[in-house]
């Protein structure tokens, strides 16, 4: 039948078919939740800049460090910014590795003096640096950081003064290992903020908005479908029975744009050969609300029968006289697909 790709189109559009995408959406947002890292600590490089920058050379100009001509030795006295943010549950004491130290390390460069700026928790602010800065071969230097509790969502900004080799970049990693993260890493802040994870909420409605591009994409290719599948019925009762008349063009032209609910009324009113009560139609066939009837607002419960092809008399449904013969030849073939002999028309 005609009605199948339409009713299809209905099954998509129904309440119980966006129950079941409301079903999946949240299946979803569980398996992500369930199955995601839940622990995430942030380390990220806001900003270096040089303490002293000599652009030229000045005659007699010293800068001394510890009686140290750092511009004469073609070395930097350099500050940096670093950020720890604790983005995920909270990490607890016994989650470090206790064999080994958690803090950074520098390379090419000589730690002259680091500091907390900044946190919002007065424990990290107290306790996150050991004061402690150890060699562990020349060249190298760590910031060794005690193993503190990070509550979720605890940030702290580090202040670090560094001495090294002018021609030399930043080089800079983390030190230690924490239970559940498979490696900590370091992101420049403009980075960071780039590579920062949506709430999971973003995701949701991303995902809700796929599923309904996805639908309406397909409802279009079922109405394209069954748009020419019409079509080509048409043809074949114009190939059997000749042109049609005006009139004759209403009843297909009206079979082209009806719906299941359409279809279903002639195909009672042919089989049943009797009028249907006009109630007892509007009745079983009121729109049930759901999201994608919404944003039609041609659908509604006010159903308008097309006059030249129905006529309603005493509440009763019945075909337009003038048509009947034809609508009940021309839908006979249509719907049924049966071959019959032409009526005088």
């Amino acid at each position: 039948m005609s009605g199948n790709s339409s009713s299809i189109v209905q099954k998509i559009i129904s309440a119980s078919a966006w129950s079941f995408i409301g079903v999946l959406m949240a299946a979803a947002f569980f398996y992500w939740q369930e199955y995601r890292n839940p622990f995430q600590l942030d380390i990220s490089l806001i900003d270096e800049v040089n303490l002293i920058e000599v652009k030229g050379k000045i005659q007699d100009l010293k800068v001394l460090y510890k009686n140290d001509d750092i511009l004469e030795s073609k070395k930097e006295i350099k500050v940096i910014r670093v950020s720890i943010e604790n983005k995920g549950d909270t990490i607890l004491q016994n989650y470090y590795d206790q064999l080994e130290p958690f803090g950074l390390r520098f390379y090419n460069a000589k730690v002259l003096d680091s500091e907390v700026t900044y946190s919002n928790s007065k424990d990290l602010k107290s306790k996150l640096l050991s004061g402690s800065v150890s060699v562990s071969e020349k060249g190298i230097d760590d910031v060794i950081f005690s193993k503190v509790i990070f509550d979720s969502g605890d940030t702290v900004t580090l202040k670090i003064t560094l001495l090294q080799d002018s021609d030399k970049s930043l080089e800079i990693s983390p030190l230690g290992k924490l239970a559940n993260i498979a490696d900590l890493t370091i992101t420049k802040f403009s980075q960071a903020d780039d590579d920062k994870p949506w709430h999971p909420a973003a995701y949701v409605f991303i995902g809700y908005f796929l599923v309904l591009f996805t639908l309406f994409g397909l409802v279009s290719i079922l109405v394209f479908l069954e748009g020419r599948s019409k079509k080509k019925k048409i043809k074949s009762f114009v190939n059997k029975f000749g042109q049609l008349s005006d009139k004759q063009k209403i009843v297909t032209d009206f079979y082209l744009s009806c719906s299941p609910r359409d279809e279903r009324l002639v195909s009672n009113l042919i089989d049943e050969n009797y009028a249907i009560d006009l109630g007892d139609y509007i009745e079983k066939s009121k729109v049930k609300r759901n999201p994608m009837n919404l944003l039609f607002i041609n659908r509604s419960n006010v159903r308008v029968l097309n006059k030249d092809i129905f006529s309603i008399e005493d509440d009763f449904i019945y075909f337009n006289e003038k048509n009947e013969n034809f609508i009940v030849e021309f839908f006979t073939f249509i719907l049924n697909n049966k071959h019959i002999t032409r009526q005088s028309r």
